[in-house]
């Protein structure tokens, strides 16, 4: 980006990324709706995805509280999903959890999460592991 001729780039490929970060938004805002919908039933997968993307992209942002929100949906409905989302919901809302300064709940979660998948095999324990990697370990 500071490279000059880069920056003199012709003005429709900025218009370009302008558009397709336009549509994404509105993609985020109509995840974000079905979020509130859906919280009267279980999400099916893809809603579980679509809720997910949402999070990234406002963590993405440093919106965290809509990151969190979207990732405490996704933590707390992801029985049916795979280990591998499963634990990645349980990092996304670690990390929200920090950046907005709540030390108490990331303390909570972590060792929920050292508790659910303390026998799981394949990604658990690394994940485990980077969430409670994320602030120093106590005496346990």
């Amino acid at each position: 980006m500071s490279d000059p001729v880069y920056l003199q780039a012709p003005w429709y490929d900025w218009a370009v990324a302008d558009l397709l970060l336009r549509e994404w938004d509105e993609m985020i805002g109509e995840a974000e709706q079905s979020v509130r919908k859906a919280q009267a039933r279980t999400p099916s997968r893809e809603e579980l995805a679509i809720i997910r993307a949402a999070g990234e992209w406002r963590a993405l942002r440093g919106e965290w509280d809509q990151a969190l929100s979207c990732a405490q949906y996704c933590r707390e409905s992801n029985q049916q999903d795979t280990l591998d989302h499963a634990t990645m919901d349980y990092a996304n809302v670690a990390i929200a959890c920090l950046e907005l300064g709540d030390e108490q709940t990331y303390l909570r979660l972590r060792e929920e999460m050292a508790t659910r998948f303390k026998d799981a095999l394949e990604v658990a324990p690394w994940r485990t592991l980077e969430v409670g990697l994320l602030r120093p370990l106590d005496d346990r």
